[in-house]
């Protein structure tokens, strides 16, 4: 079976209107003081290749999400 990958990177893929524009922060770093790298990601679920794509076709089959 062939694979074909139609996913959009997330940071460099457009951005619809209302969305916010997606954000990637290191908020640490490995060094003498810090042991562990740590980074923030800002984005939108429907950013890229839809980050809820799976919860979509989900409830498109019927399955409701509780609130």
């Amino acid at each position: 079976m062939k694979i074909i990958d139609i996913s959009n990177d997330l940071l460099t893929a457009e951005v619809y209107e209302g969305d916010p524009v997606p954000e990637l922060k290191q908020v640490r770093e490995i060094s003498p003081e810090s042991y562990y790298n740590l980074s923030v990601l800002d984005a939108c679920l429907h950013n890229g290749t839809h980050v809820d794509a799976i919860k979509e076709d989900i409830e498109w089959l019927g399955f409701k999400w509780n609130k």
